[in-house]
């Protein structure tokens, strides 16, 4: 059996290996090369507003600053904002900003650095909830005073966002909401420049401009991104940290393998296609050569199901479908760079204590009538990866063995996000992580108040009870009281589940030897300018 996987491999790799991919010169092995696998992170915008998958928020993180850095458990560290306080309801959050943070304005030829200023927080704000903002950030934000009503076109400004001074802002919010300051560090509401913004205006999302710890030098489309060091930075880099990275974006995870063999490239985390590879062919190369470093990450892949049609807009469908695919089977069939998915959410991961466990509730024996009702063929979505289809179809003849007909449809990435966005679906493999540290993000896909367009529950899977317990425990300020109604939620998608849970993934990353250092951030950040050169490198 191990042969024929290693034939099929190789026949892969064989035929993958035909497609050309970005070019990679021997003067570019002087700088950190890095890359973005684009099957299923394809960059087409850097606007922060547009932020939506991996890919795109690793790049805006390098670009841009958020008020606060993300952290696990709800406990935020400082970044623009340097301290800030809260009053004691959770209403009113006043955020105190760095005096040493600048766009460099001189890039772009506008005159020398420009500071970061209040001003350039609450425009941000504004361009996020503006009237017509398609931004999946939107709705976590609309709880801010006088954000619906700006929204709806009704005002001309937020009431909640009050500047005092350059270095001062404060939220005012209609309820407690004792996670806001979390949900501050996403990538969405990144600091932008007020005036460059305006005066360029949709050109941003391909000339983007921030004061984060690099800046964008070139940007050639499906070939690479390159950064620079911000020359006005005001982040503290390792003491021999790159100066140029160059992001390249390979369609084809073989060819990016290749790429890091040869040592073209310095890190390459893997997506499930090459960790599969990985398992089989990493004894042929030597120790001396690279190392692997792994992070665990709250990301669940799950199999989504269409809530806003038949036939899962039925609870009771939804329940057993679910029960009908073997738990134990599908953990058998899951990459090697994933843990078993016991959860919709890995409270450890995201630094919280886990709760005591509850599987689905699942009766002892499924009722057959309730399937005979499901009189169309189920059209699931999957990506055209080993992996992928290897679990769809695991799906399939589990659900065969009631008498329901499955279709499958293996897609790239992009033409997979298109069929999740547009609902043209019954179930779909998709992934999910948190934008921020916090049970209140994790647990956003499964409530009806983050429904498309500005909202990411896709398959509009929810249920009035759920929606009340979530409602209730974001603005419950007791902790372990707000931890016990999360809890509580997690039973609810037990009873009423929105799909079928696959895997939790892990960061499983490829090191050259040209990296002496590199600490990998369980959100998936890159954070270039905490790795550690063994050499300079020009």
């Amino acid at each position: 059996m191990r042969c024929l996987k290693l034939i099929l491999i190789f026949c892969i790799v064989t035929l993958l290996g035909c497609e050309k991919g970005p070019t990679i010169t021997e003067h570019e092995q002087k700088v950190l090369t890095d890359v973005i696998l684009t099957n299923s992170n394809e960059v087409t915008s850097l606007d922060p507003l547009d932020a939506f998958h991996a890919g795109h928020i690793i790049l805006v993180h390098e670009l841009f600053d958020t008020l606060i850095d993300p952290a696990f458990g709800g406990k935020p560290r400082p970044r623009l904002a340097k301290s800030w306080d809260i009053n004691k309801d959770y209403t009113e959050f006043t955020f105190h900003l760095r005096s040493d943070a600048y766009f460099p304005m001189q890039i772009v030829g506008e005159g020398g650095p420009k500071k970061v200023t209040a001003r350039d927080v609450k425009f941000s704000f504004k361009r996020l909830l503006a009237p017509g903002s398609h931004s999946m950030g939107l709705s976590h934000f609309l709880v801010i005073k006088g954000a619906k009503a700006f929204n709806a076109g009704k005002l001309e400004d937020i009431s909640g966002i009050k500047v005092k001074d350059d270095h001062t802002i404060t939220f005012f919010l209609e309820r407690p909401v004792p996670d806001f300051i979390n949900r501050l560090s996403m990538a969405y509401c990144s600091i932008v420049p007020k005036e460059f913004v305006e005066k360029i205006g949709k050109k941003f999302a391909k000339e983007p401009l921030g004061s984060g710890p690099y800046y964008l030098k070139k940007w050639a489309p499906n070939l690479e991104i390159v950064l620079e060091k911000n020359p006005n930075a005001w982040h503290i880099f390792s003491s021999n940290a790159p100066n140029r990275i160059v992001v390249k974006l390979f369609k084809n995870p073989m060819l990016a393998f290749d790429a890091f063999k040869k040592g073209y490239v310095d890190l390459l985390e893997l997506d499930q296609t090459l960790a599969e590879y990985w398992q089989y062919a990493k004894k042929k190369y030597r120790a001396a050569d690279f190392r692997t470093v792994q992070v665990k990450r709250p990301i669940l892949w799950f199999f989504y199901f269409n809530c806003a049609h038949e036939p899962f807009n039925r609870p009771e469908i939804r329940r057993l479908v679910s029960c009908a695919v073997n738990q134990n089977k599908m953990n058998e069939v899951i990459p090697i760079n994933a843990r078993p998915a016991t959860r919709w959410t890995p409270w450890q991961a995201l630094g919280y204590a886990e709760p005591p466990f509850t599987g689905p509730h699942c009766p002892e024996k499924l009722d057959p009538n309730l399937f005979q009702q499901i009189h169309h063929p189920i059209k699931l979505i999957c990506l055209n990866s080993s992996s992928s289809l290897k679990r769809a179809k695991l799906v399939k003849n589990e659900l065969d063995k009631l008498g329901i007909q499955i279709n499958i449809e293996a897609l790239p990435f992009s033409a997979l996000i298109q069929k999740l966005v547009s609902q043209d679906f019954d179930i779909i493999d998709i992934y999910w992580g948190p934008y921020y540290g916090s049970l209140a993000n994790y647990y956003s896909p499964f409530v009806s108040f983050t429904f498309p367009p500005n909202g990411n529950n896709f398959g509009r899977c929810s249920s009035p009870r759920g929606d009340a317990i979530y409602q209730q425990a974001l603005s419950t300020i007791d902790e372990a009281e707000r931890l016990n109604l999360f809890y509580q939620f997690e039973q609810e998608l037990n009873a009423v589940p929105p799909g079928i849970r696959s895997f939790y993934a892990n960061g499983y990353v490829l090191v050259g030897k040209r990296i002496k250092d590199i600490t990998l951030s369980p959100f998936g950040y890159r954070e270039y300018e905490k790795i550690l050169l063994n050499s300079t490198k020009k």
